[in-house]
């Protein structure tokens, strides 16, 4: 086999400025089994692509056996972008990467550690301080430094006869008017992303799929999907749902749910509840920590199906990441980072006072060793790091692994609602 790497870069939203485009979607298509690309799909993700002014990677087998794939169909692909991850108290410029697949017949020959390792040094080198995935395989991206950082939950809850919301409900929810979704739902997850950590940006041609008001896979217009929105009591639009009936099962599909504060998040759930000829609500990223289950009167009808992780986490620049964020105490230790690949791997003097940290390189003995990994899933508070470190991925004295974790510890766990 003779592999050749490439990279392409999506500068407009026109198919015919990108001959490459629709062999390469091919091969994303065929590696997470999805059907081919209509002509619609690929007109729509290109116009994703685009905004996002994204750098295509693969690999393509120039001597394919006869009457395999064509040469011109990638054998491995990859993709990146920058947006914004909310670290806590800021948005940082974030390392995106998506449609990672290698072609089974291909797998074994070090293509996906190749395209990893040039994609991370070469945005560590841009001046990126993390990168960011969402993993459709639990077992492939901690060998190359990501961590399990937000999770989510499956859940159902059991509404319909006796279900009670006992908190205060404050403010108005009423239908939104589909032909304006766009723009409302450009608005309210604004703000939602700016005040919750672990959120990761959204581009505008992309709402439409969050939203689910266009459907992800023919990327048609789906008839189906509602929307109400929620007015706080000065009459300020702090929240938004989405949703699609399933009436074989008496119940309803939340698609996206985007409160920007908790009086909106419990209003929202309040008025779903309220549907007539419903008895149960389905959503799949509710966050880990849910208020919901304290609001009812009977915390048994929040059922959680599944319990998964959404977003993972990489460290690139653990200095610029550990002084981005927020922090509720004070305190300062000397912190080792351990990476593999060289890309994060140092030491540093961490001070924290008034809720801002510095974050300076030292030749001092360190009082923690952490895994680049572990520090991915510990930076943004979704994961306490004494569990890290009873399996050895933290190590150091008790009491400084203490300090460590109350310096990243946050007031409520991080929660992302944007898959990619």
């Amino acid at each position: 086999m003779n592999h050749e790497y490439r990279t392409h870069e999506v500068t407009s939203d026109q198919l015919v400025d990108h001959p490459w485009y629709l062999d390469w979607l091919a091969a994303v298509q065929q590696g997470f089994h999805d059907a081919a690309a209509s002509e619609e799909l690929a007109a729509h993700q290109l116009s994703i692509d685009a905004a996002h002014r994204a750098v295509m990677r693969g690999v393509w087998d120039t001597s394919p056996r006869p009457r395999a794939l064509p040469a011109s169909i990638p054998v491995a692909t990859f993709s990146e972008w920058k947006g914004t991850l909310n670290v806590g108290g800021a948005l940082i410029d974030c390392h995106q990467i998506s449609d990672v697949t290698v072609r089974a017949s291909h797998r074994r020959q070090g293509i996906a550690r190749n395209l990893m390792q040039d994609s991370l040094t070469q945005a560590r080198g841009r001046g990126l301080a993390v990168a960011a995935l969402t993993a459709t395989e639990a077992t492939i991206y901690g060998r190359f430094g990501f961590g399990a950082a937000v999770f989510e939950d499956e859940i159902e809850l059991r509404v319909g006869s006796g279900f009670a919301v006992q908190t205060p409900v404050t403010g108005t929810c009423e239908y939104l008017d589909l032909a304006e979704l766009p723009s409302t739902a450009r608005v309210v997850f604004d703000e939602f992303h700016a005040t919750q950590t672990g959120s990761v940006s959204r581009s505008d041609p992309a709402m439409g799929v969050y939203t689910q008001q266009i459907n992800g896979e023919t990327r048609k217009p789906d008839p189906k999907t509602r929307a109400v929105g929620h007015w706080d009591d000065e009459g300020r639009l702090d929240g938004y749902a989405t949703w699609r009936a399933v009436p074989k099962d008496e119940a309803i599909q939340v698609l996206d749910f985007v409160p920007t504060n908790p009086a909106a998040s419990v209003a929202l759930w309040s008025f779903l509840a309220s549907l007539d000829l419903v008895r149960r609500i389905r959503f799949r990223r509710a966050r880990n920590d849910e208020h919901l289950p304290w609001a009812i009167n009977d915390r048994r009808r929040y059922i959680i199906k599944q319990h998964g992780d959404l977003l993972w986490l990489r460290i690139l620049d653990p200095a610029a990441c550990l002084t981005a964020r927020n922090y509720y105490a004070d305190g300062s230790l000397t912190l080792r980072v351990v990476d593999s690949m060289s890309i994060a791997d140092g030491t540093w003097r961490l001070d924290v006072s008034d809720g801002r940290a510095t974050c300076t390189p030292t030749d001092a003995t360190p009082e923690v060793e952490v895994d680049v990994a572990a520090l991915g899933s510990t930076l943004l508070g979704g994961v306490n790091i004494h569990a890290l470190a009873t399996v050895g991925h933290v190590r150091g004295h008790a009491e400084a692994i203490d300090r460590l974790g109350i310096l990243l510890r946050r007031r409520r766990e991080p929660w992302c609602i944007t898959p990619f």
